[in-house]
Protein backbone atom coordinates (compact mmCIF):
# COMPACT_ATOMS: atom_id res chain seq x y z
CA UNK A 1 0.00 0.00 0.00
CA UNK A 2 1.42 3.61 -0.95
CA UNK A 3 0.82 6.63 0.82
CA UNK A 4 1.96 9.66 -0.81
CA UNK A 5 2.72 13.05 0.09
CA UNK A 6 4.79 15.20 -2.53
CA UNK A 7 7.63 13.41 -3.58
CA UNK A 8 8.14 11.57 -0.42
CA UNK A 9 6.51 8.50 -0.01
CA UNK A 10 5.94 5.97 2.80
CA UNK A 11 5.43 1.68 2.36
CA UNK A 12 2.52 0.29 4.42
CA UNK A 13 2.04 -3.34 4.77
CA UNK A 14 -1.29 -3.97 2.91
CA UNK A 15 -3.82 -6.59 3.80
CA UNK A 16 -2.39 -9.10 0.54
CA UNK A 17 0.98 -8.48 1.78
CA UNK A 18 0.01 -9.75 5.12
CA UNK A 19 -1.20 -13.32 3.56
CA UNK A 20 1.27 -13.83 1.48
CA UNK A 21 3.42 -13.67 4.53
CA UNK A 22 1.43 -16.26 6.41
CA UNK A 23 3.49 -18.94 4.92
CA UNK A 24 6.46 -17.28 6.53
CA UNK A 25 5.48 -18.03 9.70
CA UNK A 26 7.51 -21.52 11.22
CA UNK A 27 4.39 -24.28 11.03
CA UNK A 28 6.96 -27.40 12.25
CA UNK A 29 7.34 -26.31 15.42
CA UNK A 30 8.28 -23.39 18.34
CA UNK A 31 11.73 -22.03 19.18
CA UNK A 32 12.29 -20.79 22.66
CA UNK A 33 15.28 -18.91 23.84
CA UNK A 34 16.57 -18.71 27.48
CA UNK A 35 18.94 -15.96 29.35
CA UNK A 36 21.58 -17.35 31.86
CA UNK A 37 18.86 -17.09 34.46
CA UNK A 38 16.21 -19.04 33.02
CA UNK A 39 19.02 -21.64 31.93
CA UNK A 40 19.77 -22.01 35.62
CA UNK A 41 16.53 -23.25 36.25
CA UNK A 42 15.87 -25.97 33.43
CA UNK A 43 16.44 -29.29 33.64
CA UNK A 44 18.45 -30.63 30.82
CA UNK A 45 17.04 -34.10 30.91
CA UNK A 46 13.58 -31.65 30.77
CA UNK A 47 14.19 -29.85 27.46
CA UNK A 48 16.94 -30.56 25.00
CA UNK A 49 19.00 -27.37 25.01
CA UNK A 50 21.00 -26.01 21.74
CA UNK A 51 23.56 -23.82 21.53
CA UNK A 52 22.71 -20.91 19.09
CA UNK A 53 25.42 -22.10 16.97
CA UNK A 54 23.71 -25.43 16.95
CA UNK A 55 20.47 -24.34 15.98
CA UNK A 56 21.66 -21.98 13.22
CA UNK A 57 23.11 -25.57 11.64
CA UNK A 58 21.75 -26.32 8.57
CA UNK A 59 20.95 -29.73 9.33
CA UNK A 60 18.81 -28.89 12.48
CA UNK A 61 16.37 -27.41 9.60
CA UNK A 62 14.97 -24.82 12.02
CA UNK A 63 16.64 -21.72 11.71
CA UNK A 64 15.81 -20.94 7.94
CA UNK A 65 15.27 -16.94 6.80
CA UNK A 66 11.72 -17.25 7.13
CA UNK A 67 12.66 -18.21 11.29
CA UNK A 68 15.10 -15.60 11.41
CA UNK A 69 12.60 -13.07 10.32
CA UNK A 70 9.54 -14.50 12.83
CA UNK A 71 11.96 -14.59 15.71
CA UNK A 72 14.30 -11.07 14.97
CA UNK A 73 17.16 -11.08 17.32
CA UNK A 74 15.74 -13.59 20.07
CA UNK A 75 19.15 -16.38 18.70
CA UNK A 76 21.31 -13.50 18.88
CA UNK A 77 20.28 -12.20 22.26
CA UNK A 78 20.15 -15.51 23.74
CA UNK A 79 22.87 -18.09 25.40
CA UNK A 80 20.94 -20.90 24.13
CA UNK A 81 17.61 -22.73 23.08
CA UNK A 82 14.97 -25.40 22.43
CA UNK A 83 12.88 -26.52 19.65
CA UNK A 84 9.71 -28.12 20.30
CA UNK A 85 7.20 -29.90 18.24
CA UNK A 86 3.62 -28.61 18.30
CA UNK A 87 2.14 -30.10 21.88
CA UNK A 88 5.30 -30.98 23.41
CA UNK A 89 4.86 -27.72 25.73
CA UNK A 90 1.31 -29.06 27.15
CA UNK A 91 3.50 -32.38 28.59
CA UNK A 92 5.89 -29.77 30.72
CA UNK A 93 5.58 -29.56 34.38
CA UNK A 94 3.94 -26.42 35.01
CA UNK A 95 6.47 -25.16 36.93
CA UNK A 96 9.13 -25.11 33.67
CA UNK A 97 6.59 -24.08 31.56
CA UNK A 98 6.46 -20.68 33.43
CA UNK A 99 9.53 -20.39 34.18
CA UNK A 100 9.99 -20.96 29.82
CA UNK A 101 7.24 -18.65 29.54
CA UNK A 102 8.42 -15.52 31.61
CA UNK A 103 11.80 -15.97 29.92
CA UNK A 104 10.26 -15.49 26.20
CA UNK A 105 8.43 -12.45 27.32
CA UNK A 106 11.16 -11.01 29.62
CA UNK A 107 13.86 -11.64 26.60
CA UNK A 108 10.95 -9.77 24.20
CA UNK A 109 10.74 -12.88 22.04
CA UNK A 110 8.10 -11.76 18.57
CA UNK A 111 6.19 -14.44 19.29
CA UNK A 112 4.52 -13.56 22.36
CA UNK A 113 2.15 -10.25 21.17
CA UNK A 114 0.65 -7.91 23.56
CA UNK A 115 -3.15 -9.30 23.45
CA UNK A 116 -4.36 -5.91 23.16
CA UNK A 117 -2.92 -5.89 19.52
CA UNK A 118 -5.18 -8.31 18.51
CA UNK A 119 -9.12 -8.55 17.60
CA UNK A 120 -10.97 -10.40 20.36
CA UNK A 121 -12.11 -12.48 17.94
CA UNK A 122 -8.28 -14.02 17.77
CA UNK A 123 -7.89 -13.24 21.28
CA UNK A 124 -10.11 -16.41 22.52
CA UNK A 125 -8.32 -18.81 20.37
CA UNK A 126 -4.55 -18.18 21.26
CA UNK A 127 -3.03 -19.06 24.89
CA UNK A 128 -2.22 -16.19 26.83
CA UNK A 129 0.39 -14.99 29.60
CA UNK A 130 -0.59 -12.26 31.36
CA UNK A 131 -0.56 -9.18 29.10
CA UNK A 132 0.52 -11.46 26.05
CA UNK A 133 -1.05 -13.80 23.82
CA UNK A 134 1.19 -16.57 22.27
CA UNK A 135 1.89 -17.24 18.27
CA UNK A 136 2.56 -20.91 18.73
CA UNK A 137 2.77 -23.34 15.57
CA UNK A 138 -0.14 -25.76 17.16
CA UNK A 139 -2.78 -22.61 17.72
CA UNK A 140 -1.89 -21.16 14.07
CA UNK A 141 -2.59 -23.92 12.45
CA UNK A 142 -5.84 -23.29 13.55
CA UNK A 143 -6.68 -19.91 12.54
CA UNK A 144 -8.25 -18.76 9.28
CA UNK A 145 -6.37 -17.14 7.00
CA UNK A 146 -7.80 -13.57 8.19
CA UNK A 147 -7.40 -14.21 11.47
CA UNK A 148 -3.61 -15.12 10.48
CA UNK A 149 -3.37 -11.75 8.78
CA UNK A 150 -4.62 -9.71 11.83
CA UNK A 151 -2.10 -11.78 14.13
CA UNK A 152 0.58 -11.26 11.80
CA UNK A 153 -0.83 -7.12 11.98
CA UNK A 154 -0.28 -7.35 15.50
CA UNK A 155 3.42 -8.54 15.56
CA UNK A 156 4.35 -5.71 12.55
CA UNK A 157 2.78 -3.19 15.24
CA UNK A 158 4.62 -4.42 18.17
CA UNK A 159 8.08 -4.67 16.68
CA UNK A 160 7.69 -1.36 15.21
CA UNK A 161 7.83 -2.06 11.53
CA UNK A 162 5.59 0.01 10.49
CA UNK A 163 6.13 1.70 7.28
CA UNK A 164 9.76 2.35 5.05
CA UNK A 165 11.05 5.69 3.58
CA UNK A 166 10.78 6.06 0.14
CA UNK A 167 10.08 8.09 -3.08
CA UNK A 168 7.68 7.44 -6.05
CA UNK A 169 8.65 6.72 -9.41
CA UNK A 170 7.28 9.37 -11.07
CA UNK A 171 9.04 11.92 -8.88
CA UNK A 172 12.37 10.63 -9.83
CA UNK A 173 14.66 12.91 -12.56
CA UNK A 174 14.61 11.62 -16.34
CA UNK A 175 18.01 9.64 -15.57
CA UNK A 176 17.01 7.76 -12.76
CA UNK A 177 13.63 6.85 -14.22
CA UNK A 178 15.55 5.53 -17.47
CA UNK A 179 18.17 3.41 -15.73
CA UNK A 180 15.23 1.91 -13.76
CA UNK A 181 13.49 1.04 -17.19
CA UNK A 182 16.67 -0.14 -18.25
CA UNK A 183 17.03 -2.35 -15.26
CA UNK A 184 13.49 -3.92 -16.12
CA UNK A 185 12.77 -3.73 -12.03
CA UNK A 186 10.30 -0.56 -12.06
CA UNK A 187 7.47 -3.17 -10.91
CA UNK A 188 9.81 -4.44 -7.88
CA UNK A 189 9.64 -0.35 -6.56
CA UNK A 190 8.26 0.32 -3.25
CA UNK A 191 7.46 -3.59 -2.66
CA UNK A 192 8.04 -6.18 -0.26
CA UNK A 193 8.64 -10.20 -1.33
CA UNK A 194 6.56 -12.92 -0.64
CA UNK A 195 9.50 -14.67 1.51
CA UNK A 196 12.31 -13.71 3.24
CA UNK A 197 15.64 -13.80 1.08
CA UNK A 198 16.70 -11.24 -1.17
CA UNK A 199 18.59 -9.02 -0.12
CA UNK A 200 20.65 -5.90 -0.59
CA UNK A 201 23.40 -7.38 -2.13
CA UNK A 202 22.00 -9.51 -4.39
CA UNK A 203 20.17 -6.50 -5.94
CA UNK A 204 23.36 -4.67 -6.52
CA UNK A 205 24.71 -7.62 -8.32
CA UNK A 206 21.66 -8.46 -10.52
CA UNK A 207 21.72 -4.92 -11.21
CA UNK A 208 25.01 -4.87 -12.53
CA UNK A 209 25.04 -8.42 -14.54
CA UNK A 210 26.19 -8.68 -17.51
CA UNK A 211 24.01 -11.76 -17.70
CA UNK A 212 20.38 -11.89 -19.12
CA UNK A 213 18.76 -13.11 -15.90
CA UNK A 214 19.28 -9.80 -14.62
CA UNK A 215 16.33 -10.24 -12.53
CA UNK A 216 16.52 -13.30 -10.82
CA UNK A 217 19.96 -12.81 -9.84
CA UNK A 218 18.28 -9.59 -8.20
CA UNK A 219 15.73 -11.94 -6.13
CA UNK A 220 18.92 -14.07 -4.59
CA UNK A 221 20.50 -14.06 -0.92
CA UNK A 222 24.17 -12.95 -1.58
CA UNK A 223 26.95 -12.93 1.52
CA UNK A 224 30.06 -10.46 1.33
CA UNK A 225 32.75 -12.59 -0.33
CA UNK A 226 30.66 -13.82 -3.88
CA UNK A 227 29.15 -10.02 -3.94
CA UNK A 228 32.71 -8.61 -3.84
CA UNK A 229 34.11 -11.31 -6.32
CA UNK A 230 30.97 -10.18 -8.97
CA UNK A 231 32.04 -6.57 -8.66
CA UNK A 232 35.36 -7.39 -9.16
CA UNK A 233 34.29 -9.85 -12.25
CA UNK A 234 32.13 -6.92 -13.92
CA UNK A 235 34.97 -4.53 -13.59
CA UNK A 236 34.08 -2.19 -10.44
CA UNK A 237 36.60 -0.91 -8.38
CA UNK A 238 36.65 1.57 -5.25
CA UNK A 239 37.03 5.28 -6.10
CA UNK A 240 38.39 7.48 -4.02
CA UNK A 241 35.83 9.79 -3.40
CA UNK A 242 32.08 10.28 -2.72
CA UNK A 243 30.47 11.83 -5.39
CA UNK A 244 28.39 9.35 -7.11
CA UNK A 245 26.76 8.72 -10.42
CA UNK A 246 24.83 6.85 -12.03
CA UNK A 247 25.30 2.72 -12.02
CA UNK A 248 28.04 3.26 -9.46
CA UNK A 249 27.82 0.88 -6.72
CA UNK A 250 27.42 1.95 -3.03
CA UNK A 251 29.20 -0.44 -0.44
CA UNK A 252 28.80 -0.05 3.47
CA UNK A 253 30.93 -1.38 5.55
CA UNK A 254 31.22 -1.64 9.65
CA UNK A 255 34.08 -3.31 11.93
CA UNK A 256 35.51 -4.19 7.98
CA UNK A 257 32.41 -6.49 6.81
CA UNK A 258 30.37 -5.19 4.22
CA UNK A 259 26.57 -4.82 6.22
CA UNK A 260 25.35 -2.88 2.76
CA UNK A 261 24.94 -2.25 -0.40
CA UNK A 262 22.67 -0.20 -2.46
CA UNK A 263 22.70 0.51 -6.24
CA UNK A 264 22.78 4.48 -7.80
CA UNK A 265 20.01 4.94 -10.31
CA UNK A 266 21.51 8.35 -10.54
CA UNK A 267 24.01 11.33 -9.04
CA UNK A 268 21.13 11.71 -6.57
CA UNK A 269 19.12 8.55 -5.52
CA UNK A 270 20.24 4.72 -5.21
CA UNK A 271 17.71 2.11 -5.16
CA UNK A 272 18.38 -1.12 -1.67
CA UNK A 273 16.37 -3.66 -0.08
CA UNK A 274 17.20 -2.61 3.92
CA UNK A 275 17.61 -6.45 4.40
CA UNK A 276 16.88 -10.01 3.83
CA UNK A 277 13.16 -10.19 5.65
CA UNK A 278 10.05 -10.35 4.01
CA UNK A 279 9.32 -7.26 5.18
CA UNK A 280 11.97 -5.27 4.21
CA UNK A 281 11.06 -3.53 1.14
CA UNK A 282 12.69 -2.19 -2.41
CA UNK A 283 13.20 1.48 -1.73
CA UNK A 284 14.46 4.44 -3.29
CA UNK A 285 16.54 6.27 -1.13
CA UNK A 286 18.88 10.32 -1.27
CA UNK A 287 22.80 9.74 -1.71
CA UNK A 288 22.86 12.67 1.11
CA UNK A 289 20.99 11.14 3.53
CA UNK A 290 22.91 7.84 3.31
CA UNK A 291 24.82 8.71 7.16
CA UNK A 292 21.75 8.96 8.78
CA UNK A 293 20.01 5.94 7.07
CA UNK A 294 23.12 4.04 7.79
CA UNK A 295 25.18 5.65 11.02
CA UNK A 296 28.12 4.02 12.15
CA UNK A 297 29.19 2.51 8.90
CA UNK A 298 32.07 4.10 6.35
CA UNK A 299 31.09 4.01 2.62
CA UNK A 300 33.11 3.75 -0.65
CA UNK A 301 31.92 4.10 -3.70
CA UNK A 302 32.73 1.34 -6.60
CA UNK A 303 32.49 2.14 -10.15
CA UNK A 304 33.32 0.15 -13.06
CA UNK A 305 36.04 0.67 -15.02
CA UNK A 306 36.16 2.25 -19.04
CA UNK A 307 36.46 0.18 -22.16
Amino acid sequence: MLRVKSDFMKIHASKSDLKKWIKCVPTEGDLFFFDDACLKKIKKNSVTILSPAKAKDPAMQIWDLNSRSWYGYSLNNSKACAWMPPGMMATLEKSLLNEIIKCQIRMGVPSFIKTTLLPKSVQKLLPQFGKYSWANAEDWAKLSTPQKATVLHGWFVQNEIVSYKSYNFRSLPIEAKNEIRRLNIKHLLNSFESSSGPNCMGLVAGAISSKEDRVSLIKTWLHEKPFLNTLRQEKFSPIKDLHPQARDVLVFKAQNKVVHAAYCIDAEFYIEKPGQDFYEPYRISKFKKWNTEWPETTLTIWRRAKI
